[in-house]
C-alpha cells in the first residue's frame, strides 16, 4: 500500500510541478505566451567555443553570427519604413547578457556597411569596457554631468567601423549633489 500510494504521490507531485513551469522552452512556447512576432534566437555555446560577446566578430561562419546576422536583417526588413537610428538592448535581472547580445549584433550592422556606435548607459554596473579592454574613468555620465563633451567620449574599437562610449565612473561629488534628509 505504502509503495503505491508513494508512485501515486510522485506522479501527481510531477504533474504539478510541470503543471506550473513557467520556464519558456521552445519557440512554440513562446509564440503562445508573446503575442508578437519573433525576430530571432540567439543560441548558446559551451564556454571552450571562446568569449561569446566577439562570436560574430571572429567566428563569421559560427552559429551564433549566423543568429545575429539574421536578427540584423529581420530588425532592417520590419523597419524598412522607417530605418533604425536607435535600439536599446535591456532586461530585466543583471548576467543575461545585454553585453554580448549587443556587441553581436552591432557587429552584425557593421559587417552589413552601417557605422554603430555602441552606447554602456548602465551607470551602475558597466561591462562594456572591460569586453574592449578599455579604460572607464570618463564615459556617458561624465557627460551627462556637463563635465565632459561628447565627441572625446568616443573611442574606437578592433571591429571596423564600431565605436564605444562607456559609461565612466562617476562620485557623488563630481555630481555636485549631496543626500537630502528630510
Amino acid at each position: 500500500m505504502s509503495f503505491i500510494l508513494g508512485i501515486c504521490l510522485g506522479l501527481i507531485s510531477g504533474f504539478i510541478r510541470e503543471g506550473t513551469d513557467a520556464t519558456i522552452k521552445n519557440r512554440d512556447m513562446l509564440a503562445r505566451v508573446l503575442p508578437l512576432p519573433l525576430l530571432g534566437i540567439a543560441p548558446a555555446i559551451n564556454r571552450k567555443a571562446g568569449n561569446y560577446a566577439f562570436q560574430t566578430a571572429d567566428h563569421s561562419d559560427s552559429m551564433v553570427a549566423h543568429a545575429f546576422r539574421s536578427l540584423r536583417n529581420n530588425l532592417m526588413v520590419v523597419t524598412q519604413q522607417k530605418p533604425l537610428k536607435v535600439l536599446n538592448v535591456t532586461s530585466t535581472d543583471a548576467s543575461e547578457g545585454k553585453s554580448s547580445t549587443t556587441i553581436n549584433l552591432a557587429t552584425a550592422f557593421t559587417q552589413a556597411g552601417k557605422k554603430v556606435l555602441l552606447i554602456d548607459a548602465d551607470l551602475r554596473r558597466p561591462t562594456l569596457h572591460k569586453h574592449f579592454g578599455l579604460d572607464n574613468t570618463k564615459g556617458l555620465g561624465n557627460y551627462l554631468a556637463g563635465m565632459d563633451k561628447l565627441e572625446p567620449l568616443i573611442r574606437p574599437t578592433r571591429i571596423p567601423g564600431l565605436q564605444v562610449i562607456t559609461s565612466g565612473r562617476l562620485r557623488r561629488t563630481q555630481l555636485n549633489c549631496c543626500p537630502v534628509t528630510i
